[in-house]
């Protein structure tokens, strides 16, 4: 089966370790639970290697440094369609059907996507299969077919999709807040992929570029979970990735700095219900003890039918199908902190009050051990099963590097959990959550709504923040 992630996993409860040692690491035998080595292949690979004997599935997940889009936003639309062209197209002598097939017929899979600074691809097969497995996902890397003919047909699909997605109401405001979190970074077409040219203007000459200036042996990373040893996990890899170009691309990340804009902001649409969303810039580490704080803070606020937010708008007014709160990654450590519910268009006043009444009062007085002490149990009791799994592992292990945290980091996770307190958590929410917040309305008609501007196309946004 081939599959296409939008983004990779997030795993935040993880910790820093650092090793000394050039060829493999691994952790101490006393204090370390997970069986995790980190090293270079013969060819001199970086694989990061986690050994579960007991297992029938191998898992190889991979990573690039991939800031291409960074420094040529005009061909965003290339984060979706390359990964795509790349196994759909077919690769070597075989049809974009046919990979499917032979990847069906040997039960595995291929997962390729790029994001906004990195490239991901994940194979998984059953140990007696993962030799082919990895041949096929060779030929692909190496000798993609690129069709021109499946290339317009996913490139008409993607511009239909986003126009759709963006005719939701819903998602047109979430795009907005991200554009005004994002400013006139590179980035900003990732967001909206707007003007369509972004999409429409993408050639095989481009996703050929782009595959040969990335997917290279000397940038990658490689985390291999399963039951292959060290030594076959190491002599699978430098085989499978040996005609990839040596080196690494030299492109660096453009510094990205989120903006702030404390407005209120309506959309008039016609809607069952009226849209309330509120946000604003954070900057945290996704990884380590701040990841921590970050998941059971969002729990507390806006996770769940029992978490402050839907008490606050659902039972208390019911005002609303729910209400949410999340905090996601933008690019790096620096994310958006959001707020959302749907609410009935009569209720409207009273929900956004009691939002932001809840939200300041959140972040005056913070959480409370009876609110904290469950949410440490579910992750404590609910991580070691991850980490029993090959695929689940691996994107734990994948995930904390990608968040600059070192390959053992799971092997601390208890710790770290256990050392949540209160007062850490509260001190995350003072210090990292935006005191003034942009509120976003989305409302049939904006009569009798006090705001700053009324947005009734993307392109209506520098006029607004400009006031």
């Amino acid at each position: 089966m081939i599959k296409f992630l939008k983004r990779a996993a997030s795993v935040s409860a993880l910790v820093m370790f650092v090793s000394a040692s050039p060829v493999v690491a691994q952790s101490a035998a006393t204090v370390s639970p997970y069986s995790i080595t980190d090293g270079k292949t013969t060819s001199g690979i970086r694989l990061v290697h986690y050994l579960l004997k007991d297992e029938k599935d191998q898992s190889f997940q991979i990573f690039w440094p991939d800031r291409e889009v960074q420094h040529s936003p005009e061909k965003a639309g290339s984060l979706l369609l390359a990964p795509a062209l790349m196994v759909l197209g077919g690769a070597g002598e075989l049809e974009g059907g046919a990979v499917e097939e032979e990847l069906n017929d040997l039960g595995g899979s291929i997962r390729m996507s790029r994001g906004r600074s990195d490239a991901l691809s994940e194979v998984f097969a059953p140990k007696g299969e993962i030799q082919s497995v990895m041949a096929l996902f060779s030929t692909v890397l190496n000798a993609p077919k690129l069709s021109q003919t499946v290339l317009t047909r996913r490139i008409r699909f993607l511009v239909n999709a986003v126009q759709a997605s963006r005719e939701k109401p819903e998602n047109f405001a979430g795009e907005l807040l991200s554009r005004i979190i994002v400013g006139d970074h590179p980035i900003a077409k990732t967001i909206s992929f707007d003007p369509p040219s972004t999409i429409r203007d993408i050639t095989v000459g481009d996703i050929d570029a782009w595959r040969k200036s990335v997917l290279r042996r000397g940038a990658m990373t490689v985390v291999a979970s399963g039951p292959m040893t060290r030594d076959e996990a190491t002599a699978l890899v430098d085989k499978t990735f040996a005609g990839l170009p040596d080196g690494a691309s030299e492109k660096a990340a453009i510094p990205f700095t989120p903006r702030s804009h404390p407005k209120t902001i309506v959309i008039e649409r016609k809607v069952e219900q009226s849209q309330i969303l509120f946000g604003g810039a954070v900057n945290w580490q996704s990884g380590g003890p701040e990841g921590i704080s970050r998941n059971i803070a969002m729990s507390i606020l806006g996770g769940g039918s029992s978490s402050r937010l839907f008490v606050a708008v659902r039972e208390k007014l019911g005002a609303a199908y729910g209400a949410s709160a999340s905090i996601s990654s933008v690019l790096g450590s620096d994310g958006l902190f959001s707020m959302r519910a749907s609410v009935a268009h009569d209720k409207l006043s009273e929900a956004r009050a009691a939002m932001l009444a809840e939200y300041s009062k959140f972040r005056a007085t913070g959480v409370t051990a009876e609110e904290v002490d469950p949410l440490k149990r579910r992750i404590v009791n609910g991580f070691p099963d991850s980490m029993r799994r090959p695929g689940s592992s691996a994107a734990i292990i994948r995930s904390g590097l990608l968040n600059g945290l070192n390959f053992d980091a799971p092997n601390s996770q208890k710790t770290w959990v256990d050392g949540q307190t209160p007062e850490q958590i509260n001190g995350f929410i003072r210090e990292k959550l935006p005191e003034k917040l942009t509120m976003i309305l989305v409302v049939p008609s904006a009569n009798g709504i006090e705001a700053d501007c009324l947005v009734k196309e993307m392109s209506d946004l520098p006029a607004c923040l400009a006031r």
